[in-house]
């Protein structure tokens, strides 16, 4: 067996160790640098994840749904940027319906409907999908202002 003294194998070791690192570097740099699928958020009914209910359904450029008491419906527009996309909406037109309870849950449509939104969509594990509306701006930090929706209609009593 022939013996290599370990001086000669360090530079062809640290050769290729470099043009290991240097690949999985620029690999991980240009997938992050690579256009991020925007969510899909139009021609879903989204069931509002409160005990009162709620729905919305954006489709071409329109929102129709509920906001637990009175119907709802009216325009808005998606702006995609690198920064997040935004959901804004109006104008906006309801019924006016009284209700004695769910006051909590058509402020926070009336809240929701008043402002730009930043919006994600999260896959759990069986499909179902959760879309989050909060201000926009704020990353998504779940607070009071943010909404969140599902794919799945968790009261189909309220519909």
């Amino acid at each position: 067996m022939k013996r290599f003294p370990i001086r000669t194998l360090r530079a062809p070791l640290a050769g290729a160790l470099a043009l290991i690192a240097s690949t999985a570097l620029s690999t991980g740099i240009a997938s992050a640098c690579l256009p991020q699928p925007t969510p899909i958020i139009e021609g879903i009914n989204w069931h509002y994840l409160s005990p009162d209910g709620g729905h919305l359904k954006l489709e071409n450029g329109k929102v129709s749904g509920s906001d637990s008491c009175n119907l709802v419906f009216g325009n808005y527009t998606i702006t995609r940027s690198p920064a997040g996309n935004v959901l804004t909406f109006g104008p906006i037109a309801t019924t006016s319906r009284y209700c004695s309870q769910g006051q909590a849950t058509q402020q926070a449509f009336t809240a929701l409907f008043s402002r730009p939104n930043g919006y994600k969509v999260v896959t759990l594990p069986g499909g179902e999908q959760h879309l989050s509306l909060y201000l926009a701006g704020t990353k998504g930090v779940l607070s009071t202002n943010t909404m969140v929706f599902s794919n799945r209609n968790t009261h189909p009593e309220k519909q």
